[in-house]
């Protein structure tokens, strides 16, 4: 097993994207008029908590493990997540892979 760490990068895009995510939902459902409205946008919130907490899951469960199927020459392997897509790139010493780039698409 390996030891999994997050550049400061790494973690800065994934709180983007969560944050973006749940600034959508927060514009899209605000002042509609729905009477359950911020029940709605309390739900996205948590969601967003929620797919960022498995986006971590997800990079440490796989890159955690001596063999990451799908692995390059130049330490980047793409991982399927919802409908979603993650790119990342590491680096390697000695035990531990420092995730230095993340690209969600």
């Amino acid at each position: 097993m390996r030891k999994v760490i997050l550049s400061e990068w790494a973690i800065r895009t994934i709180n983007t994207y969560s944050l973006r995510y749940r600034e959508y939902f927060e514009e899209l459902y605000s002042d509609t008029g729905i009477w359950a409205e911020d029940q709605i946008i309390d739900q996205y919130r948590k969601e967003s908590l929620q797919r960022r907490q498995e986006i971590v899951f997800l990079i440490f469960d796989t890159l955690s493990l001596d063999t990451v199927l799908g692995r390059t020459s130049a330490n980047t392997t793409v991982l399927s997540w919802r409908s979603k897509i993650l790119l990342l790139s590491w680096q390697e010493i000695w035990d531990e892979r420092i995730i230095t780039d993340i690209s969600i698409r």
